[in-house]
């Protein structure tokens, strides 16, 4: 696997790491409060609950706290990972709480890196 197509697996990780943290923020009334509940209690009995007010935490928070749990990731792929957040990531949307970033602002980014780091025709 090439140095880009490292950068853009990592990239492509992440953004599904953001989409799970985005979809947590919605709210339903009446009775789809009861179903919401139960979809809370199960996520919180299978390890998969994300808290809703974690929309506060920066991007670069967020990455940080999902690199350190990649525990099956070879210390070189930890190394390259962080390199890749660091120099890509970070700076496009690091400080940016992650509750106001919006999946086309992840696809930008994410079409941004492969025009700079995709193969050349």
């Amino acid at each position: 696997m090439t140095r880009s197509q490292q950068v853009v697996a990592c990239a492509t990780a992440l953004a599904g790491a953001i989409r799970t943290a985005l979809k947590s923020r919605s709210r339903s009334i009446g009775r789809q409060t009861d179903r919401f509940a139960s979809k809370v209690e199960h996520d919180v009995n299978v390890g998969g609950y994300i808290d809703p007010h974690a929309g506060r935490v920066t991007v670069r928070e967020f990455g940080q706290q999902w690199r350190v749990s990649q525990l099956q990731h070879a210390v070189s792929t930890a190394r390259d990972v962080e390199g890749a957040l660091r120099v890509h990531l970070y700076p496009a949307l690091g400080d940016r709480p992650i509750g106001s970033v919006r999946p086309s602002d992840v696809q930008g980014w994410v079409a941004g890196l492969t025009k700079t780091l995709g193969p050349r025709p």
